[in-house]
């Protein structure tokens, strides 16, 4: 090796050591961990994982909102039979009382 290069190298490499050991490399560690710690302490989730959710809600109150239209049709179809069905009831016909001798029949 030339001796530039070998003293730039070395340099280098004095460099690269005293930036590792620098206080400052340390704090940031430290400040790293310290906000590593905190954020998986809050139950935190992806974005990955919060897209699915978000996708599965949707579907989900789409799914209510069928049901709820299908519910308020039936309920629709319902009161519609039930009205039909009370005006269609007979009524029963009126007994009359028919008075012979001492008794009183009955004519349905």
């Amino acid at each position: 090796m030339s001796l530039p290069k070998a003293l730039f190298e070395e340099f280098s490499s004095k460099m690269n050591d005293v930036i590792q050991s620098n206080p400052a490399k340390d704090i940031e560690k430290n400040i790293k961990s310290v906000a590593n710690s905190a954020l998986n302490k809050m139950d935190l989730v992806t974005h990955d994982e919060f897209d699915v959710q978000q996708k599965m809600l949707q579907k989900m109150a789409a799914k209510v909102a069928e049901l709820e239209l299908r519910i308020n049709t039936l309920e629709s179809q319902n009161k519609k039979v039930a009205s039909s069905s009370t005006s269609r009831k007979t009524t029963k016909p009126k007994t009359t009382k028919v008075k012979t001798s001492n008794t009183t029949e009955t004519n349905s």
